[in-house]
């Protein structure tokens, strides 16, 4: 979902221009090379805005009151509550949160990349001048 954001990001900032879904595929392919390959990082690098630590909480509560109402007995086991909880905390710095386009495509290095990237070229860059 990160590098969609970013192809998508680009393409509303009229970085790319894919004609067709083969080009969307190939800039999301050249896109997660070239962060994970060329960079060596991770999705988990990205700068990312996540819901506030209120929504969390009170997202994190409601779903235990559904849970405990629905499966009284499962949640009362070793799996349910407290694995409910460890399982949300670990969510909740990923799933619930974003990646801010805005500072990837804001850093020289991505802006290289999108300039040198050959959409329908199967040879699309995979490293920019840093």
């Amino acid at each position: 979902l990160a590098y969609n954001s970013i192809v998508f990001a680009a393409y509303r900032e009229k970085l790319i221009e894919p004609k067709s879904e083969k080009e969307v595929q190939l800039a999301l392919k050249s896109v997660k090379e070239f962060h994970e390959q060329t960079l060596g990082l991770t999705v988990s690098d990205f700068e990312m805005k996540c819901l506030p630590t209120e929504a969390l909480d009170d997202l994190l509560e409601t779903s235990l009151e559904f849970e405990k109402a629905l499966l009284p007995d499962f949640f009362g086991s070793s799996l349910g509550e407290d694995a409910m909880r460890s399982q949300f905390e670990m969510l909740s710095k990923s799933k619930f949160c974003e990646v801010q386009t805005d500072v990837v495509l804001g850093k020289p290095v991505w802006q290289t990349f999108f300039q040198t990237l050959t959409l329908g070229d199967v040879n699309a860059p995979t490293e920019a001048s840093t």
